[in-house]
């Protein structure tokens, strides 16, 4: 029975995982502002919490409500977050694809580590890598950080402006299609070319 119980807790832990990773990529490619997002699915949490306040004693094995509480709410609000930003990326209106005009104005890079195993129960840190980041400026304020291929990097160069295929998502925020390239203009923003 302890299995059991270790086992549905696991399982918990992986499925909030899983949905706060979903979430996290598909909102890197969304114009749409964290803090309104994550309002929202807080409060959606909140919303759900009475229907489902049954289920979480179960999980938890503890009558403690403050316990429970934060269990759904922290996995309520991955699951809100995911569903809110998977229907808007795979339900986008192609028909809407436009290409978008922003200003490409900052290039950085981050060095991360990978994972090496030492021996069975212990992993280090592994050898460096780099990842790419270009910071886009679009015609109506926004700011959007993307991660980009090192290919993709080193064709953008900062300031200048840059072309991007966006459309609108099924909840009406825009959505980077990033299967589409984004392509430098190769002029500055504000010049007209002749």
């Amino acid at each position: 029975m302890k299995d059991k119980h270790a086992f549905l807790i696991a399982i918990t832990a992986v499925v909030a995982v899983v949905l706060y990773v979903t979430a996290a990529v598909l909102y890197s490619d969304t114009l749409v502002s964290l803090w309104a997002v994550v309002i929202f699915c807080v409060l959606m949490a909140g919303a759900l919490f009475f229907p489902m306040r049954g289920l979480w004693p179960k999980v938890t094995r503890s009558s403690n409500r403050l316990l429970n509480l934060t269990v759904h709410f922290v996995v309520m609000a991955g699951a809100v977050a995911a569903l809110f930003f998977v229907a808007n990326y795979c339900g986008a209106d192609m028909s809407t694809l436009h290409t978008e005009t922003a200003v490409a104005s900052r290039k950085y890079t981050k060095t991360r580590h990978r994972t090496r195993r030492i021996n069975r129960r212990v992993t280090g840190r592994g050898e460096p890598y780099t990842v790419y980041f270009v910071e886009f400026t679009m015609n109506d304020g926004r700011v959007k950080t993307l991660e980009m291929s090192s290919k993709q990097y080193h064709r953008i160069r900062s300031g200048n402006e840059v072309e991007m295929q966006v459309a609108r998502g099924m909840l009406g925020f825009p959505v980077i299609r990033r299967d589409r390239p984004i392509t430098d203009t190769g002029h500055l923003p504000g010049v007209e070319v002749k």
